[in-house]
């Protein structure tokens, strides 16, 4: 999901001198989301003392935990659910979410409400109170690759929490989703594998007076999936506040906007132009048939290759990384290039509060996507278009983004339009525009405090191209540095995960690359 527009900085080209709230006031309960808005677009709703009350409450957990089983069960048992539960996330106006306690009180409904009720044994009336506590309870598929991915013949999870995401990432309970009565799992908020996952938790969003009446009157859509690329890609977009933008100066400690400077980007160190990076599909200089150099291509991704901000406290084991790339024509006179980052391992959050839901696991799929444009001139120049950064993408705290140069900051060794300057938060490794939103993403958990310019980037080797979907260069490697495994950078399945080179465990490792980049079009 794309971040709230009203979550930006203030000046995203200046070093912030901005004070920080100590720890234990920023993680002070769900009074968090209602004061400091979530730097997600789907803001949390002030939690209602109601709904506080239902959720410290065992017996509602409990109701709500066999919703989600006899949910589950009712799925799993026929496609015909299956399809009608799609197309109601499909056709709903508010992206893809449904308010369930208006949902249910409506007709449509009640082939669901009968299943639910009779397989969790729990009567009507009761059902409609458990969903309709507080401020009453949403259902969506937070998941961008489930939304994209999932159809009626896929397996699908169902999960149902009272409590918000801030306090789930307090809560040292394990959240439990059901494949069918018999099977279930652990999901956190930060989870990313396993089946396509339907979330019951409390409304997040403002549905407005009559949230069914909406439903209803939307159009309806005729793809068998929830969402498509196009509308998730998209949907990340971010436009600037006003803010003029620059590199940031090197000893800049005034925090005040540096204005941009009139010119910026690169000439390729060959002097490639367009024209000259461009040659017949399948020729012996295009090994992954693109219709570009292979040589463009690289100098491409190392001359605008990100310059990543990493923390200084953080142990080497946490933050090294073994890098990859892939570039491939997007539209005219535009090369994408995808940075495969490719961290060894997920550290969890430092913070003390989240004794579960952050833990850690091996690998961490971190990516960063920039498009170059070429702009020609008097000299061939090439200028960074847009990037798109990677922030726990995927997953129910999804802070990823594509930004213009006016919100991007620039390596302050380098020019304007050329390499940018990527704030890794500590030990998570979510992808940042700046040093503010990273300290304010996923409700505080996320921090850039220590993070330094020690000369990290996410580099280009030569030998690293993976090419793309159709016409793979690359795909089983053995670690550079010597780790013990091997990745498949080409792969996708469900069994399988992105491990950082440390060989497969029981946590499923990360997002595998495969997925990725060819969600972003690297076919």
């Amino acid at each position: 999901m794309a971040k709230n527009q009203a979550c930006t900085s203030q000046s995203r080209y200046s070093r912030s001198t901005q004070t920080r709230l100590p720890l234990a006031v920023l993680l002070a309960g769900t009074v968090l989301a209602c004061e400091t808005p979530p730097s997600t677009s789907s803001q949390a709703r002030p939690t209602t003392s109601s709904q506080t009350a239902a959720a410290n409450q065992p017996a509602y957990a409990a109701a709500l935990d066999s919703v989600a089983r006899a949910f589950a069960s009712y799925l799993a048992s026929s496609p015909t659910a299956r399809t009608g539960v799609l197309a109601l996330l499909r056709d709903a106006p508010a992206r893809h979410a449904v308010h369930l306690a208006s949902f249910f009180g409506s007709e449509s409904s009640y082939e669901i409400r009968q299943e639910i009720a009779a397989r969790s044994g729990m009567p009507m009336k009761r059902l409609a109170e458990v969903i309709g506590a507080g401020s009453g309870m949403q259902i969506s598929m937070p998941r961008v690759l489930d939304r994209v991915r999932w159809d009626v013949d896929s397996q699908v999870a169902v999960m149902a929490t009272p409590l918000t995401i801030p306090q789930r990432l307090q809560s040292s309970a394990k959240t439990v989703a059901y494949i069918d009565a018999d099977s279930s799992f652990s999901v956190s908020p930060f989870s990313a594998s396993g089946p396509a996952l339907i979330v019951i938790e409390p409304v997040k969003r403002d549905f407005g007076i009559d949230p069914e009446g909406a439903r209803t009157n939307a159009p309806r859509q005729a793809r068998r999936t929830v969402s498509t690329r196009a509308e998730e890609i998209a949907a990340m977009s971010i436009t600037s506040q006003g803010a003029q933008m620059s590199i940031t100066p090197p000893d800049d400690s005034t925090g005040d906007i540096v204005l941009p400077p009139p010119t910026g980007g690169h000439v390729l160190p060959s002097g490639f132009t367009w024209t000259t990076c461009n040659t017949v599909t399948g020729a012996t200089d295009d090994a992954d048939a693109d219709g570009l150099k292979q040589q463009c291509e690289y100098e491409v991704a190392a001359t605008f290759r990100p310059t990543l901000l990493l923390s200084h406290s953080e142990a080497a084991g946490c933050k090294s990384y073994e890098p990859y790339w892939a570039a491939s024509p997007k539209g005219t006179q535009t090369i994408s290039v995808f940075y495969a980052i490719g961290y060894n391992q997920d550290c969890g959050s430092p913070n003390p509060y989240c004794p579960f839901s952050c833990e850690s696991h091996r690998g961490d799929s971190e990516f960063i996507i920039v498009d170059v444009h070429y702009v020609g001139g008097a000299e061939p120049k090439w200028e960074l278009a847009q990037a798109t950064l990677s922030a726990h993408w995927s997953t129910e705290v999804n802070e990823s983004v594509t930004a213009g140069p006016q919100d991007i900051e620039f390596s302050p060794w380098d020019v304007y339009k050329g390499k940018p300057q990527i704030w890794s938060a500590k030990f998570k490794h979510a992808n940042y525009l700046s040093k503010s939103r990273c300290d304010r993403g996923v409700y505080y958990y996320d921090t850039c405090d220590d993070n330094v310019d020690d000369g990290s980037a996410a580099y280009a080797l030569p030998s690293a191209n993976l090419g793309r979907y159709y016409a793979q260069l690359i795909n089983i490697v053995p670690s550079r540095a010597g780790k013990p495994g091997t990745e498949a950078l080409w792969a996708m399945g469900q069994t399988m995960g992105f491990f950082g080179w440390l060989g497969p465990d029981a946590q499923g490792g990360a997002t595998q690359y495969g997925y990725i980049l060819t969600f972003f079009g690297f076919l």
